[in-house]
């Protein structure tokens, strides 16, 4: 008997696959340290099978972070990346460049000569976030293998 997932679940198997997929891991390499199918991988990344307690941990580990980076809604917000126009960048970052780009496209006008030479400087800052993310990913995945 097929039993229905609940939105939780697919939300998790969501994250997992999200996850996997921006720290440029494959598929094979995750159900093998999980010591699953990849179908069965698969299964559980797309919300048609749940992941169990055990497996969720050894996930966890396996990235080197802490369980809450899955369970937790808001937790990944601090640490789960977002594709962006300057790169990938984590999600509460790319949410305020948004919001501030929308003001500042919207009240340029009233801006002061020394704020918009604050934007420059900080858009630039922004610019190099992605690289340095890449760096710290590259030496992360390094030491998985």
């Amino acid at each position: 008997m097929h039993k229905l997932l609940s939105e939780y679940d697919i939300a998790l198997g969501k994250k997992i696959r999200d996850y996997r997929v921006t720290h440029n891991i494959p598929q094979e390499k995750l159900a093998n340290y999980l010591n699953l199918s990849i179908q069965a991988l698969s299964r559980i990344e797309n919300g048609k099978r749940r992941v169990t307690a055990e497996e969720l941990e050894k996930t966890a580990l396996f990235f080197d972070e802490p369980l809450a980076m899955f369970i937790r809604g808001d937790y990944y917000k601090y640490t789960y990346p977002s594709e962006t126009v300057y790169g990938v960048l984590p999600v509460f970052m790319a949410d305020f460049i948004e919001k501030y780009r929308f003001a500042y496209e919207n009240v340029s006008d009233i801006y002061s000569k020394e704020g918009k030479k604050f934007n420059k400087i900080l858009l630039k800052a922004i610019q190099s976030i992605p690289g340095e993310i890449k760096q710290h990913k590259d030496s992360k995945y390094k030491q998985l293998k």
